[in-house]
């Protein structure tokens, strides 16, 4: 069994809607969903930052041995040339610490590779789909990157083409737990977009974000309208690749998998 580990619902609301989903019990604040489809991934959210994505993959080895683990979700875009949307196969992932005040004096740790045959069913079903993708470096950040310059500083300094807030975390649990694992991603915002500051102000739980509930932020941040409104065309672009892409993932994972069964 295959588990995608995410942190919001927006993320994955396609999905669970395209392929037959139901909520299932998970401890306390996730979401989990099965599908009532045969060779579907177990999809859970843990919510936003890294140590929820910690707490959220100790949780999914302990009940479910998954096979593999794909970390999934939306993340920022560090290069020019990426575009809402586009999707994001990590070779490797790192974890930077600290605020983007404190970056430039921490400690990088040291990379982490995917599963190379789940890095290449990834990268094919990307290929088969007709998605516009990109294959390098993400680096996971203590809280999302939301300023050009944050974005950019990672992108020149970190030699990274993506930043999130949950693939190392998961990586690095998945690995010491000798379980397969890739880091897909869809980019939500372009590197010189800035992000809500209402992020803050939100909540890190999977059901607290969505338009509407950044909209609600608006009678304290009016100012913030014209980037809320390119965050929604955005997470409309994110979500719909995120579905294409993990339909098309599976397909390919079963197919594989049944040919090198009748290979044995």
């Amino acid at each position: 069994m295959i588990v995608a580990i995410g942190s919001l619902n927006v993320e994955v609301d396609g999905i669970i809607q395209s392929r037959d989903y139901s909520q299932i019990t998970a401890p306390e604040d996730f979401v989990a969903y099965r599908s009532n489809t045969d060779g579907i991934p177990i999809i859970v959210l843990g919510g936003l930052g890294p140590e929820r994505a910690f707490r959220a993959t100790t949780w999914v080895i302990n009940e479910f041995s998954p096979e593999g683990i794909i970390s999934l979700g939306f993340c920022g875009a560090t290069k020019e040339y990426e575009q809402p949307g586009d999707m994001i196969v990590a070779f490797s992932v790192t974890r930077l610490m600290g605020t983007p005040f404190e970056w430039p004096d921490m400690k990088i740790t040291n990379p982490l590779k995917p599963d190379r045959k789940l890095m290449i069913t990834a990268l094919t079903a990307m290929e088969l789909s007709g998605l516009d993708f990109h294959h390098g470096k993400t680096v996971t950040t203590s809280q999302p990157a939301i300023t050009p310059g944050a974005k950019h500083w990672l992108g020149e300094t970190m030699d990274s083409i993506a930043v999130d807030t949950q693939s190392h975390p998961i990586a690095s649990l998945a690995t010491n737990a000798s379980i397969p694992w890739v880091s897909v991603s869809s980019v939500l915002d372009h590197w010189n977009m800035n992000f809500p500051n209402s992020i803050y102000g939100i909540g890190t739980g999977p059901k607290t974000r969505g338009m509407a509930t950044y909209i609600s932020q608006l009678a304290s941040s009016p100012l913030e309208f014209p980037n809320l409104m390119r965050l929604g065309r955005s997470s409309g672009k994110a979500q719909s690749s995120l579905t294409t892409f993990t339909s098309a993932f599976m397909d390919f994972y079963a197919a594989s998998s049944t040919e090198q069964r009748n290979q044995r």
